[in-house]
């Protein structure tokens, strides 16, 4: 029978299955949202066709017509965003173990797939790479280092840099006794850096700021989906449909940075609000999207090099199945190498049995 996904943060049960978003999954409680795991399916296609239609040079398909600015993509990542910060507020515990497990979920598979990248360049001479840059991506901090934001190896992690500051607001937040406050301030900083960027006409007297509003613009569905958590479970939709509203209104303002992202509150709103039964064969496949949103961008432009233009069908469907087999031996990897390193340091502290 299906499960409404309308339930409060009362009713979760406890769940050893990673199956959150791909980015907020945690194993100490898994929500009875089971209709979020075919949003992160819907949301990884919109990715990767808008990456694919990028790398086989057909990009005029991947926009509104006549605005460029608005492209598909794009809501397909408000719609992790928002994923992720509903679900930062409602898993359980304290914030210092939530923190250690969202780093023990990012981190190892983002490194075992960017040290692969690393030495493939290295080895093939391809872009030049400093080790500056080596550094600075394998801390997931490439988008916020001058020089390195516009030629990163494996374009797509620009997204761990979203995150950290996604999951940075979302710590303190859990760490301190305001937590609204400090959602709000968040909110206001963002919406403030974003339009800086994007409208300087309209400070004059201010001197420019620097900042990323591609990344910036990102930020406000995080923290707004993640005041909905906090809310009473009738008051969330109101708050994601008339913040979604508000932020697709900018669009008369010519902000259409922040126009997909309102459109991803309103669709998550709505899967908030129907019900759907529980689809183990989707909720699987939903835990290996992180890994697949760090390898099919390499597969992708792999496959157009050796295949070329004239053979962009057989990119496109050949990468999306090579990028899922690629998810799930990352994934595999990772689980892997987490619980050796995690042996291996209780033994060093003297910790096991």
């Amino acid at each position: 029978t299906a499960v409404p996904l309308r339930q409060s943060q009362h009713d979760m049960t406890a769940s050893k299955t990673d199956t959150s978003t791909g980015l907020t999954t945690d194993r100490a409680a898994k929500p009875r949202y089971h209709g979020l795991d075919l949003l992160r399916l819907v949301a990884i296609v919109f990715v990767y066709t808008h990456h694919a239609l990028e790398i086989t040079g057909l990009r005029h398909f991947n926009h509104v017509p006549g605005n460029e600015d608005l492209r598909f993509g794009r809501l397909g990542t408000a719609a992790f965003i928002v994923l992720s910060g509903f679900l930062a507020m409602t898993m359980s515990g304290t914030a210092i173990v939530w923190l250690r497990r969202r780093i023990v979920r990012l981190y190892p598979s983002y490194w075992i797939m960017m040290g692969g990248c690393f030495v493939i360049v290295l080895v093939l001479n391809m872009p030049e790479v400093t080790l500056g840059q080596i550094v600075s991506q394998m801390l997931g901090t490439g988008a916020f280092t001058p020089g390195y934001r516009d030629n990163l190896v494996n374009d797509p992690t620009w997204f761990m840099a979203l995150i950290i500051v996604c999951y940075a607001i979302a710590f303190l937040a859990k760490l301190l006794p305001w937590p609204r406050t400090v959602l709000c301030v968040a909110l206001v900083a963002m919406l403030y850096s974003t339009f800086r960027a994007l409208h300087r006409d309209w400070w004059p007297l201010i001197p420019p700021l620097d900042t990323y509003p591609h990344l910036t613009s990102l930020v406000p569905p995080f923290v707004l989906a993640a005041l909905a958590a906090l809310m009473p479970a009738r008051g969330r939709i109101g708050l994601l449909l008339v913040s979604g509203a508000a932020l697709i209104s900018t669009y008369f303002l010519h902000t259409y940075e922040l126009v997909p992202a309102g459109l991803a509150l309103w669709i998550f709103a709505g899967a908030l609000w129907s019900g759907w039964p529980r689809l183990d064969r989707v909720a699987a496949l939903a835990g290996t999207i992180y890994e697949f949103f760090l390898v099919h961008g390499v597969v992708l432009v792999a496959l157009h090099r050796v295949l070329g233009q004239e053979h962009r069908a057989v990119t496109f469907v050949a990468g999306f199945v090579l990028s899922v087999i690629g998810a799930v031996a990352l994934r595999w990897c990772s689980r892997r190498g987490t619980n050796l390193a995690g042996c291996a340091f209780r033994r060093c502290c003297g910790l096991h049995r």
